[in-house]
């Protein structure tokens, strides 16, 4: 989908929305990838999602993304696991799982 499909399509991201899904992202990609300290969330009661392990996240990145350079690929194994799944199946409406992905 190209950003004139994507602006014109009822139901848009909404601010709130890209918040919650960039603090679920950096929980899942930066905080338990090997960084140091925990980034700062968008919204205060963030809580870190469950069902996530450091290494095999970094062995997705390291091996399907960076090797591979198939980073829909590494979408849909990040989503099989299961803290990912349980908060993309939460999720209301197709737009808003699409979004999400």
């Amino acid at each position: 989908m190209d950003l004139k499909d994507a602006l014109a399509k009822k139901g848009g991201l909404t601010l709130s929305q890209l918040a919650s899904y960039d603090d679920f992202i950096t929980d899942a990609l930066i905080d338990r990838v090997y960084f140091w300290t925990t980034i700062r969330k968008n919204k205060a009661r963030y809580t870190a999602s469950r069902g996530l392990g450091d290494e095999d996240v970094a062995a997705i990145l390291r091996q399907v993304v960076v090797v591979g350079k198939d980073p829909l690929k590494a979408t849909k194994q990040l989503l099989e696991f299961k803290g990912t799944r349980r908060h993309y199946q939460s999720l209301r409406s197709a737009d808003e799982k699409e979004h999400f992905q």
